[in-house]
């Protein structure tokens, strides 16, 4: 599924889970549910960037 938003919608999306991710990793007792919400955000993160570079170079594609 794709949805589309602005660029300053998906900062904070970004800044959102950066900061709810160091308030996980900053928790002295970690469990299971910090654990898998710790995996799971980081792999949101990482998706977020594939995208951002998929998108950068298919602009730099249509003005080269």
């Amino acid at each position: 599924m794709k949805i589309d938003i602005s660029v300053s919608e998906e900062m904070t999306i970004k800044s959102s889970l950066q900061m709810r991710l160091a308030k996980l990793k900053s928790r002295k007792h970690k469990d299971d549910y910090v654990k898998k919400e710790i995996k799971k955000i980081e792999l949101l993160l990482q998706k977020l960037d594939r995208e951002d570079e998929k998108e950068a170079k298919r602009i730099m594609k249509m003005e080269g």
